[in-house]
């Protein structure tokens, strides 16, 4: 383990940053999707893991990227799953937005369990994310998603004010957290817009938060809310109440984020941040 400098923050691109993981972390689940979807030859996956990552590293050094968490395939993981999952595959018309993408990991996991890579559309900030992603699984070829290179605050983005209202499910990964609150309503308002209107459309995802509900520093130490079920809920009320829209969220697995992590398989070399939370997400709108 290397030591940490107390000093960076996250946006330094520093290799001694302590969520900059030295040891490869790649789970079985993640070695299926690199030998089966991308069909790398299981003695070079290793390799070819951490090639990729210090690349990933280099377009914006988020601790998920220095942790390999771009491996984590976590809406598959996520409550309602299934029920996105047939949505999907059983209504010829459906679409998935999955928003802030980040190499496109998630989407690409529900291509390989049966859903139409030409049903997803992917919104990523950072255009070398979405290059990466099709190195990384090397699909180039193959995959028919649609990447928006766009900034999901900019609400006026013409290409994302054109979908308005085209998608069956949305998919948040872990993305809300970087943002204060007033720029997370910002998000979730054009998400709920983004989504059909109509019954059971859904959001799934996750987030980081905080037993307190609180700012706390984030990328080059901005401002940046970590809920807990209070505020979250209560953020969501004013949400439905603002865009008329009638939302149902499900908090049943709300957990300690630092447990978890420590009981992982690979745990991580990053100290846990007291009170420190694993927020899962699942809103069912115009229930």
């Amino acid at each position: 383990m290397q030591v940490a400098n107390s000093q960076i923050v996250v946006g330094d691109r520093s290799k001694a940053a302590p969520w900059y993981s030295v040891e490869a972390q790649i789970s079985a689940e993640a070695r299926k999707m690199l030998e089966e979807y991308a069909g790398i030859p299981p003695d070079e996956v290793r390799d070819h893991v951490v090639a990729m990552r210090d690349k990933i590293w280099e377009v914006f050094p988020y601790p998920c990227i220095g942790e390999f968490h771009f491996l984590d395939f976590n809406l598959a993981h996520r409550p309602g799953y299934p029920q996105l999952l047939a949505r999907l595959q059983d209504n010829p018309s459906a679409r998935h937005l999955d928003i802030a993408c980040c190499v496109g990991q998630d989407l690409r996991r529900l291509v390989h369990d049966g859903v139409a890579s030409s049903k997803i559309v992917a919104v990523e900030l950072e255009q070398g994310y979405i290059d990466a992603g099709y190195e990384l699984f090397r699909d180039r070829d193959r995959l028919e998603t649609r990447f928006v290179n766009a900034d999901m605050l900019d609400d006026g983005d013409a290409r994302l004010n054109a979908m308005e209202g085209t998608f069956d499910t949305a998919h948040l990964g872990l993305c809300l957290h970087l943002w204060t609150r007033e720029q997370q309503m910002v998000v979730l308002r054009r998400v709920i817009r983004l989504l059909k209107q109509e019954p059971g459309v859904m959001i799934v995802g996750h987030a980081a938060g905080h037993a307190d509900g609180i700012e706390l520093k984030g990328v080059w130490d901005k401002p940046a809310l970590r809920h807990n079920l209070e505020t979250w809920e209560k953020m969501w009320a004013e949400l439905s109440e603002q865009t008329g829209s009638r939302t149902n969220t499900t908090n049943k697995t709300y957990g300690t984020y630092c447990r978890e992590r420590e009981n992982s398989p690979n745990p991580v070399p990053k100290p846990c941040l007291k009170g420190e939370l694993f927020h899962p997400l699942l809103v069912i709108v115009n229930t």
